[in-house]
């Protein structure tokens, strides 16, 4: 098994056991599981909120392309952008990463990359600037600067809306309930073992 160290993982929370991990950056763009319940996490769906050592990892090495959104939360403009982030984040799932940076939390970065007004945009493949935007954008706007740099050769997404997509939900749902009853699948593993 290879050591995970600071230089190459990022935190990550996980939604079933709700421990704290640390995922290699090229996990996120694909299944992986918990190390903790062995809950099958679902390629990143949703924004992650990084810090600037996180953000300069996710850049550096990220398989796939990054969108990244510098935002404040204490303005009206970053609030109605986030839900279009939250939608381009679960429709493009393991092609894209999306990143959202505080502004107010990271300004070493906000001064890296110009950002004048916020929200600010960046679309970074292979840790190079493909496009950038300020001001509020929506969800149209995200699907067209996106849909020509992140590939479309992601399986899961296909099995999402097929038959398929429905037992994998099963499965998953399945595996997180024996791991947060740890107890009783050994019990069931023993009677089955006794009985043989």
């Amino acid at each position: 098994m290879i050591a995970k160290t600071d230089s190459d993982t990022v935190p990550f929370l996980c939604p079933a056991c709700r421990s704290q991990d640390r995922l290699f950056v090229q996990q996120l763009a694909r299944r992986s599981w918990c190390e903790r319940c062995r809950f099958r996490l679902c390629p990143v769906d949703k924004p992650l909120h990084v810090d600037e050592n996180s953000f300069r990892k996710i850049a550096a090495a990220a398989p796939v392309p990054v969108l990244v959104a510098f935002v404040d939360d204490r303005l009206r403009s970053c609030r109605v952008s986030a839900p279009d982030m939250y939608e381009a984040a679960r429709q493009f799932a393991g092609r894209l990463i999306v990143l959202m940076i505080d502004v107010n939390a990271c300004p070493e970065l906000s001064i890296h990359f110009d950002v004048r007004t916020v929200p600010h945009f960046l679309l970074l493949n292979g840790s190079h600037v493909v496009l950038t935007h300020s001001g509020a954008v929506q969800k149209a706007d995200l699907e067209r600067w996106i849909t020509p740099i992140a590939p479309d050769t992601l399986a899961d997404t296909k099995l999402q809306t097929s038959g398929t997509g429905l037992v994998t939900r099963l499965f998953d749902r399945v595996l997180q309930l024996f791991a947060t009853r740890p107890a009783n699948r050994r019990n069931a593993r023993s009677s089955v073992v006794r009985a043989a």
